[in-house]
């Protein structure tokens, strides 16, 4: 478990750092076609489509890392959920 950990640090530090780099310059507005084209009208969200969101929090390693334990309103109120971490 420890070997998943470490090799996983090296993959977060380089998300980290590629969110912290500057965006590229925008292309010239005269080169670029899909610049003339017309933008599209924005998408609208009913509130049910807010409301039927799901939201994990707090997860952990148990001390034996044999099992990974997270919060979640899945069922419509806020539960502790277990999971193996061999097979899900």
């Amino acid at each position: 478990m420890k070997a998943l950990r470490d090799s996983l640090l090296p993959l977060a530090a380089a998300c980290l750092l590629a969110a912290c780099s500057q965006p590229a310059e925008p292309p010239a507005a005269a080169s670029s076609p899909a610049a003339a084209a017309p933008k599209a009208a924005p998408v609208r969200y009913d509130i049910e489509a807010f409301m039927d969101t799901v939201q994990l929090s707090g997860a952990a390693f148990s001390p034996d890392g044999q099992s990974l334990v997270y919060s979640s309103n899945a069922s419509g109120i806020y539960n502790v959920y277990r999971i193996d971490t061999a097979g899900g």
